[in-house]
């Protein structure tokens, strides 16, 4: 099983896609997206400015948070480094894992580098069929105990408006 690391900050309309991989311990969370751009023909905002943004707000997203995170970074045999200025912050440049019997899980954080996240490519190829659009996969350098022949699942850009 081959991993790629993603940015753990992001939002789908919901985890099943993901959760149709394999289960993972984890909480959805609510999203109201609010359009924060007052144009030149509204009004001057009130006090209440959010609270009417919220009325036609966007909730057809949830952020979905890991609930755990695994301790099965081989440091030893990882090319990583800690900072001395910012304490608890790693650099991890080649990522060797102990992998344990039944796999590594579809999706999971690692304690030492809690702000990536690691997706296999089942719940990445579910994540695209799903129409996701818009992360950017990172390939794990250096990823021992796997086969390192990860294949770019085709992710369509977004399209924007003219104009927006």
């Amino acid at each position: 099983m081959g991993a790629w690391a993603w940015d753990s900050a992001w939002r789908l309309s919901t985890p099943a896609a993901l959760l149709a991989v394999q289960e993972f311990p984890h909480q959805a969370l609510p999203l109201a997206i609010i359009d924060p751009v007052l144009r030149r023909d509204e009004p001057a905002p009130g006090d209440d400015f959010v609270e009417q943004r919220l009325k036609t707000a966007d909730r057809d997203y949830v952020i979905v948070q890991l609930l755990e995170h695994l301790d099965n970074l081989d440091e030893a045999r990882s090319e990583m480094r800690r900072s001395r200025a910012i304490p608890g912050l790693v650099t991890i440049s080649e990522y060797a894992l102990h992998v344990p019997a039944g796999g590594l899980p579809a999706l999971f954080g690692l304690s030492a580098q809690p702000t990536t996240l690691f997706i296999s490519r089942e719940a990445r190829q579910a994540l695209a069929a799903a129409g996701l659009a818009g992360p950017v996969y990172l390939p794990l350098a250096g990823y021992q105990n796997g086969t390192g022949d990860e294949t770019d699942v085709p992710v369509p850009a977004p399209t924007v408006p003219e104009g927006a």
